[in-house]
C-alpha cells in the first residue's frame, strides 16, 4: 500500500489532510529548537543560476518556513504526484509572491525534463513510495547536470519505534500488521540509501537530524497512527486507544519516542 500510486494520490495524499496531521505531531512535541525544514534548508547549496527540481513537493512545507531564504537568482521547479497537493503548493508560494517557482503533476519515475537539465534535486521523504525505486534513482540522476547533486530524506529502521510499539501494546493484532518493523520495511531508508544510490550516483553522505519527540497529549499521537490506516479503524476504537495513552501519559509524564530522520546527499 506504501507504494500503491492509486492509493497514494487518490486517498492517502489526495489532499494534505493526513500529512498535516503527522506534521503536526512533531512540530509541537519534537524536542529541538530548531524545525526539521529549516535544518533541511541549511544543507542546501544552490548558486546563482541554478535550476532546483523538487519531487513530491507536498503541501510546500519546506519552502513556506524558509520563503524568505529562498534566493531570486534560483530557478525551482516543484512537482507532486497528487494533483491536490501540486495545486496546494502552487496557491501558497503565489500568495508569498515568489516568482520564481514552477509546478507539474507528475511522477518521479517519468519526470517531463530532459536530461542533464538541473543542477539540484530534492526528494524530502518520498523516495520509499515509489514503486520501482532502482527506475525512480535512474529517472533523478538523469535530470541531474554531470556534478549534480540529489538531496533525499528518508527515516531509519528505530523511527518512531515507540509510537508503533505502544499501537501493538493496545491492540496486538493491529499493531502486529501494520506497526511493528514499519520503517524496516521500507524500500529507502537511512541504513540502505547509500547501497542504493551508490547504483548511479558516485558519493553518497548522509547526514543525520537530532531529535526526538516528547508527547504529552493523547490525542495527536493517536491522531498520527491512525492516519495512515483509518480504513483499519473499528467502531469505538479511537476512544479507546485515547485513553490507553493517557493513561500512560499520566503514569509517566509523556511518551518519549525516538526520531531517525537524515538528509541523504548523492553526487553524480
Amino acid at each position: 500500500m506504501f507504494t500503491n500510486q492509486n492509493y497514494l494520490k487518490g486517498q492517502q495524499y489526495k489532499t494534505s489532510s493526513n500529512l498535516n496531521t503527522r506534521a503536526s505531531l512533531h512540530e509541537r512535541f519534537g524536542v529541538s529548537k530548531y524545525g526539521w525544514h529549516k535544518w533541511v534548508f541549511d544543507q542546501f547549496n544552490f548558486q546563482a543560476g541554478y535550476r532546483v527540481l523538487e519531487v513530491g513537493c507536498g503541501p510546500a512545507y519546506l519552502w513556506n518556513e524558509n520563503i524568505e531564504r529562498v534566493p531570486s537568482d534560483v530557478r525551482f521547479v516543484l512537482g507532486d504526484l497528487s494533483i491536490g497537493m501540486a495545486s496546494e503548493t502552487k496557491t501558497k508560494l503565489a500568495a508569498s509572491q515568489a516568482t520564481n517557482f514552477n509546478f507539474f503533476n507528475g511522477d518521479a519515475e517519468s519526470i517531463p525534463f530532459p536530461a542533464n537539465y538541473f543542477d539540484a534535486v530534492i526528494a524530502n521523504h518520498m523516495l520509499y513510495h515509489l514503486p520501482h525505486l532502482d527506475l525512480g534513482v535512474r529517472e533523478l540522476a538523469r535530470v541531474l547536470k554531470p556534478n549534480g547533486v540529489l538531496y533525499a530524506a528518508t527515516n531509519g529502521t528505530p523511527h518512531l519505534k515507540e509510537m508503533f510499539e505502544l499501537a501493538h501494546e493496545f491492540d496486538p493484532n493491529y499493531g502486529s500488521v501494520h506497526h511493528r518493523g514499519f520503517f524496516e520495511s521500507l524500500n529507502f531508508r537511512l541504513e540502505n540509501a547509500e547501497e542504493i544510490l551508490k547504483a548511479a550516483f558516485a558519493r553518497v553522505e548522509i547526514r543525520k537530524y537530532d531529535d526526538h519527540l516528547w508527547v504529552t497529549e493523547a490525542a495527536p499521537l493517536v491522531n498520527y497512527v491512525l492516519s495512515g490506516w483509518k480504513d483499519q479503524v473499528r467502531e469505538g476504537m479511537i476512544e479507546s486507544f485515547i485513553a490507553f495513552v493517557e493513561e500512560r501519559i499520566k503514569r509517566e509524564g509523556g511518551v518519549r519516542i525516538t526520531k531517525e530522520s537524515g538528509l541523504v546527499i548523492a553526487r553524480k
